[in-house]
C-alpha cells in the first residue's frame, strides 16, 4: 500500500530560512529502517530528489557499508530547501 504526503511552506519572516524534514522519534526511525526491502522511501522538494531508497535497512553487519545501490536507511534529518526567500504579496 502506497502513501504519499504533501507539505507545503513560505517563509513569512524578514531573512531567508532554510527548510528541513526532521524525524525525530529515533524509534519510529529505526522501526522504519528494519523494512528492509519490503519498505520504500521517496523524498524530494520543488521537483529535487532529496533521497530515495528501496531497501530501508540501518544495520551495517548484514548490509556492509550504506549505499543508494543497496541499504540506504532513512537518516534523521533531510535538507529540502536552502535560503528560501520571503513571499512577496502579489500587487
Amino acid at each position: 500500500m502506497a502513501n504519499t504526503f504533501t507539505v507545503s511552506y513560505t517563509n513569512s519572516g524578514s531573512s531567508a530560512e532554510d527548510v528541513y524534514l526532521v524525524f525525530n522519534d529515533p524509534t519510529a526511525n529505526s522501526t522504519l529502517n528494519t523494512l528492509g526491502t519490503y519498505g520504500e522511501v521517496h523524498i524530494s522538494a520543488n521537483g529535487v530528489q532529496k533521497f530515495d531508497s528501496a531497501n530501508l535497512n540501518d544495520r551495517s553487519s548484514t548490509c556492509g557499508p550504506f549505499s543508494p545501490s543497496g541499504c540506504w536507511p532513512l537518516t534523521p534529518v533531510f535538507g529540502l530547501v536552502q535560503n528560501l526567500l520571503l513571499a512577496l504579496p502579489e500587487r
